[in-house]
């Protein structure tokens, strides 16, 4: 009885390998059927067409690439997929026999995009698996990106490391040495101390403001936004950040500040945008923004300043030396505007 059970089975298993052959597809998008197959040809890279198929699974179609025999295989062509944007692909191992049936592609049923590119390019398989194994291997066989990555992480370790050890002196020892960092010039370290303070509630309205313009020197405007929108006065610690950003020339500048433009009555963020125009070579813009900013606050004794240069800079004495003199019947001698709007006033009134 033994022996015809074992029998049994034997025939079976050869039965079984042999109508149905265990393979490996992807699976990477799915579409109601209701929506037509068209609606997943859509949204297939014209270089994954050639090996896609779709299958019926229930009320939906399920794009599937290629059947391959080997889990292996299958994990290559995974990581293939993820890698051109569909993050939600899994791998599906099923038994395939003659009996299976598969809603295959239809050339009528592709997209025009996909039909040139399957009738014409990738008929041309060496072209198509040249293509893919590109794809597989620009990322791990890039020696000057896996540096890159590892130097990355070892900063980041590093930087928690120090962070760890700031965090056990006191916090009078923490400000006495992020006050000798930041006057050696030593700014990014200053930033650790910093973020230390900020992080174990140590922070106030000072050491937001200052770290918010070392971070816009860096142009690390992620970082500053945290405090910008937790911040009391965000205006100022935008005004700040900008600072920061016009002194080394930030390229994202205008990207960064954009948002806060229409929140700023004082007219300070306008000022700042007109500086760094300027600092980069574009005067008509430059020009725009000092007038947008003495137009919010007219009272603004550094946006009369900026409006002074406007007119001195266009040649038009007249109003440059009304403008001047406001600046100065505004300020004290001691005042950093006064010094420049006398000299300049002094100029004016001999070339006449």
């Amino acid at each position: 009885m033994k022996k015809i059970i074992y029998l049994f089975l034997g025939v079976s298993a050869l039965l079984s390998s042999s109508l149905f052959a265990k393979e490996y597809g992807i699976r990477f998008i799915s579409k109601p059927i209701s929506q037509g197959s068209n609606a997943i040809w859509k949204e297939v890279e014209p270089v994954l067409v050639e090996k896609t198929y779709l299958v019926k699974s229930g009320k939906y179609y399920v794009a599937t690439y290629d059947k391959v025999k080997t889990i292996t295989e299958a994990r290559k062509n995974l990581k293939m997929i993820k890698k051109l944007g569909y993050h939600s692909a899994y791998i599906r191992s099923r038994a395939f026999s003659s009996n299976n049936t598969t809603y295959t592609k239809d050339i009528k049923a592709l997209p025009e995009r996909a039909k040139k590119v399957f009738t014409n390019e990738l008929h041309n398989k060496k072209k198509l698996n040249t293509y893919l194994n590109l794809v597989e291997n620009s990322l791990s066989s890039n020696k000057a990106f896996q540096k890159k990555v590892l130097l990355k992480k070892k900063k980041q370790n590093k930087s928690l490391a120090k962070k760890h050890r700031i965090a056990k002196l006191s916090v009078s020892k923490i400000i006495a040495k992020l006050n000798k960092l930041y006057h050696s010039g030593n700014y990014l370290d200053t930033i650790l101390y910093y973020e230390v303070l900020m992080e174990y509630k140590h922070g106030n309205e000072k050491i937001e403001n200052n770290l918010c313009y070392l971070y816009g020197r860096f142009g690390l405007f992620e970082k500053a936004e945290k405090v910008i929108d937790n911040s009391i006065d965000p205006i100022k610690m935008i005004i700040s950040y900008a600072h920061g950003a016009t002194i080394t020339k930030q390229k994202s500048f205008y990207k960064d500040i954009s948002l806060y433009l229409p929140l700023d009555k004082s007219g300070n963020l306008l000022l700042l945008s007109g500086f760094y125009s300027e600092t980069t070579g574009d005067m008509d813009t430059a020009i725009s923004f000092y007038r947008q900013a003495y137009e919010m606050n007219p009272s603004n004794r550094k946006s009369i300043y900026a409006l002074a240069r406007v007119a001195d800079f266009e040649d038009n004495k007249k109003d440059a030396k009304i403008l001047y003199s406001q600046v100065l019947s505004a300020v004290d001698s001691n005042h950093f505007l006064y010094k420049p709007s006398y000299d300049r006033l002094l100029l004016l009134k001999d070339q006449k």
